[in-house]
């Protein structure tokens, strides 16, 4: 099989020279261009399987440019798209070009070669649009990451009770509650399951025997909220933007039915 070809194109000199090195190290033929006029041009001249491009190429939302240009003028190509922390106009106009794929700088070398790889090998080539996900589905497959910047964020007070709990004993229920936001996600007309409610009424009660205070069990939640709004604001570009709303009121109202649910645990203990 020939080899594949690609245009990267980016406006910082190192990014075009590590990346080009390190793609045509992995077998790829690699064409590179500083400008969205190189980029044009280069796409006139030549037939091309994917588009690498920074999304801010000398300016915002360039890379989009050159997204639609490759979609009308080589449609059988894939299109990646390298961001930084992606804004809901940058979520949208994805959709609107039918974006492949992107990837949050710094840019992992691996993870740029592996979606290549994958979505070249797809089908043949064809363009195939970004699968677009709901809320549930992002915070399920970050679950993991969501946790640990919780756990991490409440260490950060230094100060008891947080500082004086272990990692079990601080994260207590938390999985299980995020996984309970999820299904009511799924599941918006359907009540919170009777575990879940069990489980804060726990949850309250194990707070109060480690000496916490309403306000800071209120304080969890409010971080917990704030975590899984920056997760989903990291994943903007995946996200089906015609649920997120919803989705979002949805996952929000359940953050504080369990908080007052283990409130409630909490004062009757």
């Amino acid at each position: 099989m020939p080899d594949e070809r690609v245009l990267l194109v980016d406006d910082e000199p190192g990014v075009r020279a590590t990346l080009s090195e390190v793609l045509a190290l992995q077998g790829f033929h690699v064409t590179t261009a500083s400008t969205v006029s190189e980029g044009l041009d280069a796409m006139s001249k030549s037939r091309f399987d994917a588009l690498v491009s920074d999304l801010n190429v000398g300016e915002p939302g360039d890379g989009f440019t050159l997204v639609s240009a490759m979609r009308r003028t080589q449609p059988h190509a894939i299109t990646l798209i390298i961001t930084g922390f992606p804004a809901f106009d940058s979520a949208l106009e994805a959709i609107r070009n039918q974006v492949d794929g992107y990837l949050i700088k710094p840019t992992k070398v691996a993870e740029l070669v592996q979606l290549l790889r994958t979505r070249l090998d797809r089908d043949h080539l064809k363009h195939q649009p970004l699968h677009r996900q709901r809320v549930s589905e992002v915070v399920r497959e970050n679950m993991a990451n969501a946790v640990d910047e919780w756990r991490q964020v409440m260490r950060s007070f230094s100060r008891p009770p947080w500082s004086t709990l272990t990692g079990d004993e601080l994260e207590n229920h938390l999985s299980a509650l995020i996984e309970e936001l999820c299904w009511r996600v799924d599941n918006p007309r359907e009540q919170i399951r009777q575990n879940s409610l069990d489980s804060a009424r726990e949850h309250g009660r194990l707070r109060k025997a480690q000496g916490f205070t309403i306000p800071e069990i209120m304080c969890e939640s409010r971080e917990l909220r704030r975590v899984l709004l920056n997760l989903v604001h990291a994943n903007l570009l995946v996200l089906n933007l015609s649920y997120i709303f919803t989705d979002l009121a949805v996952m929000s109202v359940t953050i504080d039915d369990l908080a007052q649910t283990s409130v409630s645990a909490y004062l009757a203990t």
